[in-house]
């Protein structure tokens, strides 16, 4: 037999039907049991929507779920808090448009202690400075400004408008030195740098794979593996209105 464990107990607990969240918490700090609830059947809906948010399962969320009140305020109840560090990573990627606007002292201050990741807090407070200010590496930089294009479709580059131009700015000039960076929310920059990404993704599939004097060794091969997935995650539609590369 297994020895028990706060997470297992946790678990068994939720699957008996409990809902108080300082008592499934446990579960809800490990992926492989968070699972568990996510996936079992009448576990509490609100519990298994966090399962799924926990264990990095949210293509199990429907709409709604993510709509939930309900769901919303246990969200908000974990913020600041070892649960909450991963679901809110998983979160900011299928949270409302501006979910965490009204939250933002409360997500800043779990970013200050550990407790979420910088560019998610950003991601689901929205575009504003005191979200731009928690953010300081380029991939940071990226993850965010992709949410927050995504949730603009019509507006790709709204979220500049929301920042002081010194934060713009820092944003902006700092994807420019990390291209790789830049590639993955290339649709959500302005033209110009985005006319400059693309140009850079053509120049090394052109050295990846018609030069003649350049044998596909396996760096290479290595190389084409994390271009090509930026390539083909392009769409032709583009919200900025630029061709991808083919």
């Amino acid at each position: 037999m297994h020895a028990s464990s706060p997470a297992l107990t946790a678990t068994l607990r939720a699957l008996r039907g409990e809902t108080d969240l300082r008592v499934i918490a446990p579960a809800l700090c490990r992926p492989q049991f968070a699972r568990i609830l996510a996936l079992a059947p009448d576990v509490d809906p609100v519990i298994s929507a966090l399962g799924a948010l926990a264990g990095a399962l949210p293509v199990l969320l429907a709409p709604a779920e993510c709509n939930s009140s309900a769901l919303s305020d246990a969200i908000v109840s974990l913020i600041g808090t070892e649960a909450g560090n991963d679901i809110l990573k998983v979160w900011a990627n299928v949270a409302p448009a501006g979910w965490g606007a009204s939250h933002t002292d409360a997500l800043i201050d779990a970013v200050r202690g550990n407790r979420c990741r910088p560019w998610a807090a950003a991601a689901l407070i929205g575009p504003c400075d005191a979200s731009a200010a928690l953010l300081h590496e380029p991939w940071e930089m990226s993850a965010a400004i992709r949410r927050w294009g995504q949730t603009t479709p019509d507006n790709p580059t709204a979220w500049m408008d929301d920042l002081a131009s010194a934060e713009r700015d820092r944003l902006v000039n700092a994807l420019r030195t990390v291209p790789d960076n830049a590639a993955a929310c290339w649709p959500w920059l302005p033209d110009a740098i985005a006319a400059d990404i693309i140009a850079d993704i053509i120049s090394r599939i052109d050295k990846l794979f018609f030069s003649p004097y350049s044998p596909p060794t396996p760096p290479r091969r290595l190389s084409s593996a994390l271009v090509m997935p930026i390539c083909c995650r392009t769409s032709c539609t583009a919200p900025n209105g630029m061709i991808s590369p083919r």
